[in-house]
């Protein structure tokens, strides 16, 4: 029967790859549940999940009598599933984090750590990973403490900067230390090598994407980025003025600006920061030469948290020239946040086309 070999097959499927299932259930779980990072809710799940993750790991690493799960419904229905459960857990908080670092910075970061995540989701079904089993559980808990206390640190800390990071690292180590003392007093199969160098080397890979700055700044994100060719603030609203061809929707107010004498080129962003955050970015000009991104300025910008729509930003060049820039969002730090790049041209390139158009923020 058509049906019935089809039903067979769905079901064999369903049974092969159930892990794998179970952690995409909790990647898609979270991605139309996610609020803000500085939720309440979203930091007690996170760490009710970590705590549920680690409870389930144990299991890998103590020697369970078959007598008691033959003689247990319970058991044998926790035995059953309780590796699904593990990485639908794993698989929520990856999702969340990734989530959150794609906000945090832009494309160019946000790809590589996607492509990161797609391949540990793919990793986790390999047969070489397969027979890694509890060391690459280990390594996924290990990456997810991580990245919880990387950004909650810095949340409590009401900052972003090398110091709330490797507080973070620390605490994270120190969380992962005190699991393996618990699992080592109940179990003696190789915890030292199975759990606490691959949970320990997950937060070393960590601090290796921090040094040479491809880690997210997490708590920051910024929401939208634009040039523009005046702004205005009235009655606690910006108005940003630019001139730009009706179709070309897709750029951010002047990214082809046009010079004449009385220019002055604005940047306006907005910025997400976590309630009672006082920190600083740094906008960065950088332009485009031969050797390559040329740095030309640096401006601090003070920041404050709070505002749901982000905090408005503005930055600012006189007596620019020619060519083809870049302006970067940095953390204190220096690590991106986002970006924009500016085509400047002379006055007489002008497009006639163009009109003055307007952006409240």
């Amino acid at each position: 029967m058509p049906n019935q070999n089809n039903f067979r097959n769905l079901k064999n499927l369903l049974t092969k790859h159930w892990e794998v299932f179970f952690f995409l259930a909790g990647f898609v779980f979270d991605i139309f549940t996610l609020g803000e990072i500085d939720e309440t809710w979203n930091i007690t799940s996170q760490s009710l999940y970590l705590f549920l993750a680690s409870v389930l790991l144990y299991f890998e690493f103590k020697t369970i009598n078959p007598e008691k799960i033959r003689n247990s419904k319970v058991w044998s229905f926790f035995i059953k599933y309780y590796d699904g459960i593990f990485h639908f857990l794993i698989g929520s908080l990856i999702s969340v984090f990734t989530l959150f670092y794609f906000k945090s910075t832009s494309f160019v970061t946000s790809f590589i750590f996607i492509a990161f995540i797609l391949f540990i989701m793919i990793a986790n079904e390999l047969p070489i990973f397969v027979r890694l089993g509890r060391i690459f559980k280990s390594f996924l808990l290990g990456l997810c403490t991580c990245s919880f206390f990387t950004y909650i640190v810095p949340l409590l800390m009401k900052e972003i900067g090398r110091t709330p990071f490797f507080i973070g690292i620390v605490t994270s180590l120190t969380l992962l230390f005190f699991v393996y003392l618990i699992y080592s007093k109940f179990s003696e199969d190789k915890v030292f090598n199975h759990f606490l160098l691959p949970s320990f080397g997950a937060c070393f890979l960590f601090l290796s994407l921090y040094i040479f700055k491809i880690l997210p700044p997490v708590p920051l994100a910024i929401k939208d980025i634009g040039v523009y060719q005046k702004i205005e603030k009235i009655d606690g609203q910006y108005n940003c003025y630019h001139q730009r061809i009706w179709w070309q929707f897709w750029k951010k107010g002047d990214q082809d600006f046009y010079l004449n004498k009385k220019s002055r080129v604005h940047v306006f962003f907005t910025l997400y920061s976590p309630s009672n955050f006082s920190d600083s970015v740094i906008v960065r000009w950088s332009k485009r030469s031969k050797k390559g991104w040329i740095k030309y300025d640096d401006i601090p910008i003070k920041i404050t948290g709070g505002r749901k729509k982000g905090f408005r930003g503005i930055a600012y060049k006189e007596k620019i020239v020619s060519g083809e820039w870049k302006v970067s969002v940095r953390s204190k730090d220096l690590r991106e946040i986002g970006r924009i790049k500016i085509n400047v041209y002379p006055e007489e390139f002008r497009d006639p086309l163009v009109v003055l158009s307007k952006d409240v923020f």
